[in-house]
């Protein structure tokens, strides 16, 4: 494996993860057992905003920057949608195995049958050495470790929407707006068009929250969906309901504010895809002195 934008790791079969990775723009901060502790000190260094240090880092790798009172290295510079759709789709696959692992794990420990214990423990390490392969591609290629931290900053985004046949060969959406070929894309067979560009960590950071809002009231309606249709008891029912339809009006608000605000019109739907994104190693602090003791040296 070493072509970043064809490697796509294999996958095991029930799915996952808490890893330590994380995305620099509205995602939840995954938890996380970094081998070394973070630094968390000050650092002597010019402190930077995030927006400057990620929007005007250098594109060599291995550079550190610092934003705050962290330290990070940039390890890779994903310039395509398909080198970021790859990268994520590895990640996924990583955490859904280590979710998988750590989920049979815990079964393992309320299993009395030793014939049931014993296959489960050899599933178990199927699962574990699969797993260490994976990660060992993902060193390779990314630079990756399950054990570390890691920021990922997008900067460029596009958001597109899908295009009929009539659009495509009239170059004109029903609503009428002229099309530009140049905005017209292709992804997996189906054809979309670019309503937007998002330039920059900030832009990209306010686009990440407000996907990061819909994602989580959308899961959070399902949940109550599920409760909802479990319980026979008329309080919980009525109480249910009024959570849903709470959440349903806040999605909606959102779903609202976002196409205003990007453009969308009456889009019924819409892919965001990142078109340039850079990942960040989470240097701690000790790392960080030395990399600075080291280029004094030089």
């Amino acid at each position: 494996m070493t072509n970043a934008r064809k490697t796509v790791l294999r996958t095991c079969s029930a799915m996952l993860a808490s890893f330590a990775f994380c995305a620099y723009a509205g995602a939840e901060d995954a938890k996380g057992a970094p081998s070394n502790e973070q630094a968390q000190a000050p650092i002597s260094q010019p402190s930077n905003t995030a927006e400057q240090a990620y929007s005007h880092s250098p594109e060599k790798i291995g550079d550190v920057i610092t934003v705050g009172s962290n330290a990070f290295m940039l390890v890779r510079v994903f310039d395509t949608p398909q080198k970021n759709d790859t990268f994520q789709r590895n990640v996924n696959i990583m955490r859904q195995y280590a979710q998988v692992i750590s989920e049979s794990k815990l079964k393992l420990e309320k299993i009395e049958n030793p014939e049931e214990k014993a296959a489960l423990q050899n599933k178990i390490k199927q699962l574990e050495d699969e797993f260490e392969s994976n990660e060992k591609a993902m060193i390779k290629v990314y630079a990756f470790a399950s054990n570390r931290q890691y920021r990922q900053v997008f900067l460029k985004t596009n958001i597109c929407v899908p295009l009929t046949a009539d659009e495509l060969s009239n170059l004109r959406s029903a609503s009428g707006m002229e099309l530009d070929p140049l905005k017209i894309i292709e992804r997996d067979g189906k054809n979309f068009y670019i309503m937007k560009k998002i330039d920059g960590a900030k832009a990209n950071e306010e686009l990440q929250k407000a996907i990061a809002f819909t994602l989580t009231r959308r899961a959070e309606a399902d949940k109550l969906r599920v409760k909802l249709s479990e319980t026979t008891d008329p309080t919980e029912q009525m109480d249910l309901t009024k959570k849903i339809s709470l959440a349903e009006k806040a999605l909606k608000q959102n779903e609202d504010e976002l196409k205003e605000k990007y453009g969308l019109g009456n889009a019924k739907s819409y892919i965001i895809e990142v078109d340039l994104s850079k990942l960040y190693l989470v240097l701690t602090k000790e790392e960080f002195l030395k990399i600075q003791s080291e280029k004094k040296g030089k």
